[in-house]
């Protein structure tokens, strides 16, 4: 049977493809990988077959009666989230989370239009925020796999070689100190959540890799934040700064990083599930960062999961994330047992996912 999967954004890649190449792969199934918004150009820069198609109208036309519809749940909803009214009827529209809590409530998902026939989620928290969420959803309509995107740190990796790869990359030898990995999200202000994290890093002034990385969709969201946060990096004195590490994936940097500070971006996750220390630095600009994005759902999730589960530390102030970060460098901020134990390993998830889909035809 023929699927159309259409993406947008960088996370929702992420979190689709995997799923689509376990259709190819596994099930056989002949899977239409359709890219509009970011993943344009994602998907151009690897061996992906995929299509670019910029209105629900030309899916529709290609695709009239396909097996089954595949979309990721970006910001703004794109293409995939216009395409599920076209579709509901004539074959099971199926989409995708890559975030508890995230367009629920915002950006037109909560028109139940666009409710898919079944939502692939990653846990019971995930589940159930759905079902509070969206009232016209039952519990036989959401498929718990753990996030596809999540597979890719089941696989051993050669850390040497990694290290090697990276030093080579960015010109460095990352082996020889540690790395503090300063990853942004999308949001106003986050200068101001990157601020805050160097003049701590400044205070501490120990020897490290300082490596900040910009969300590839800020220029796009907040313009103004790109000239701001650059201005904001040349204030860094602790250590040594590598302002360009583009040459690099971010899952690359996580791997090769000694802790990772951030907001609460999906690159926290991505630290604890290759059971890395990281620091959610709880500042006034991300608190209401935070609020504004998960809207409704925030009296569920007050909080990012992972950080109530206790596998990021959360630093509420400056001298707690100077104390966290001291704590990372010396070996002493002790996550892993909480990692372990909340998000289990076992790289069948976008398996799981797949055989949910292959079912339907």
């Amino acid at each position: 049977m023929v699927i159309p999967a259409v993406v947008k954004d960088p996370g929702g890649t992420n979190g689709v493809l995997p799923v689509v190449r376990e259709l190819r792969e596994e099930f056989g199934c002949d899977v239409r990988l359709i890219a509009n918004g970011t993943a344009v150009k994602l998907l151009s820069e690897t061996l992906e077959n995929y299509e670019v198609l910029s209105s629900a109208g030309e899916v529709s036309r290609r695709y009239p009666y396909p097996g089954a519809l595949l979309t990721s749940m970006c910001s703004t909803g794109g293409v995939g989230k216009a395409s599920i009214p076209f579709f509901k009827g004539r074959c099971p529209t199926v989409s995708f989370h890559d975030y508890w809590g995230t367009c629920l409530l915002r950006d037109g998902w909560e028109d139940p239009r666009y409710h898919p026939d079944f939502f692939v989620v990653n846990d019971e928290l995930d589940a159930e925020m759905v079902l509070k969420a969206w009232p016209d959803y039952k519990k036989d309509q959401l498929v718990i796999t753990g996030y596809p995107m999540f597979d890719q740190y089941a696989v051993k990796y050669d850390e040497t070689a990694l290290l090697a790869e990276v030093s080579s990359k960015l010109e460095a030898d990352v082996s020889s100190k540690p790395i503090v990995l300063v990853p942004c999200g999308v949001y106003g202000r986050v200068n101001e959540f990157l601020l805050e994290v160097i003049d701590v890093l400044n205070e501490i002034n120990s020897d490290i890799y300082f490596v900040p990385r910009l969300h590839p969709r800020l220029g796009l969201s907040f313009p103004g934040e790109i000239e701001l946060c650059r201005q904001v990096i040349q204030k860094f004195r602790g250590g040594t700064l590598i302002a360009d590490s583009s040459a690099c994936t971010t899952p690359s940097l996580i791997r090769a990083s000694t802790v990772v500070v951030s907001d609460f971006s999906t690159t926290l996750l991505e630290a604890i599930l290759v059971r890395k220390p990281n620091i959610s630095a709880w500042t006034d600009s991300v608190r209401q960062a935070y609020q504004e994005e998960f809207g409704f759902v925030k009296h569920l999730m007050p909080e990012p999961p992972f950080v109530t589960l206790g596998c990021s530390a959360k630093a509420t102030n400056r001298v707690v994330l100077g104390q966290y970060i001291s704590d990372a460098l010396n070996g002493k901020l002790e996550l892993i047992t909480a990692q372990e134990k909340y998000f289990p390993l076992d790289g069948k998830n976008a398996k799981r996912a797949a055989r949910f889909i292959s079912s339907l035809g």
